[in-house]
């Protein structure tokens, strides 16, 4: 999808709720065994605040968990730092397979990279089980910019760029999927990008 194509919510829709069933299907097979003898609820971690689209994912998969499994399910938001905090509470866990961590890319490959010092190692600390979601970056102006497309947005940012608060963006943190996006941006069209976390 390039950045001028419109957003199909209900196609996005499909694939989520496609996508949640494979996930359920996965932990269908793989979680009764580890809860043959548990009454514990299963956790699903999130990393970040309630309402958001992760919340949003894991409340779907938790829901059809629950339906499968007939057991209670839990999902604990945990914001902070880009979905690192979570990552570093559900190394603390109990490796019991009660508690599942929903992490985007960017805590599992970007943070790595960017951090010299976390405390999870991804590959040690962690057991992928599936892909969850897809979700697509948009590029959204506030009523006040000019721009209308994507190719206004790169024009008035390019006639002013001295004005730095032109050029800033937002994002929900440092080393996140969205930050990076930005400085893609303001690189690719030879501007400087103030990051607003």
């Amino acid at each position: 999808m390039s950045l001028s194509q419109p957003l199909h919510l209900p196609a996005l829709l499909r694939r989520l709720c496609a996508t949640i069933g494979a996930v359920t299907a996965v932990c269908a097979l793989t979680l009764p065994a580890a809860h043959a003898q548990s009454d514990k609820p299963i956790r699903i971690l999130v990393g970040y605040p309630a309402g958001g689209t992760a919340d949003l994912a894991a409340r779907l998969v938790g829901d059809k968990l629950r339906e499968e499994l007939k057991q209670t399910v839990v999902i604990e938001n945990k914001p902070g730092a880009g979905g690192r905090l979570v990552m570093d509470y559900a190394k603390s866990q109990a490796g019991d397979g009660n508690t599942i961590v929903l992490a985007n890319s960017a805590v599992m490959t970007i943070a790595p990279l960017v951090y010299r010092k976390l405390n999870y190692d991804i590959a040690r600390d962690f057991t992928p089980v599936a892909q969850v979601a897809n979700f697509q970056l948009a590029l959204a102006t506030g009523p006040g910019t000019p721009a209308k497309s994507l190719k206004d947005y790169v024009a008035w940012l390019k006639t002013s760029s001295a004005d730095s608060t032109h050029a800033a963006y937002a994002s929900p943190a440092l080393g996140s999927i969205p930050h990076f996006f930005g400085l893609m941006i303001g690189k690719q069209v030879g501007v400087s990008m103030l990051h607003v976390p």
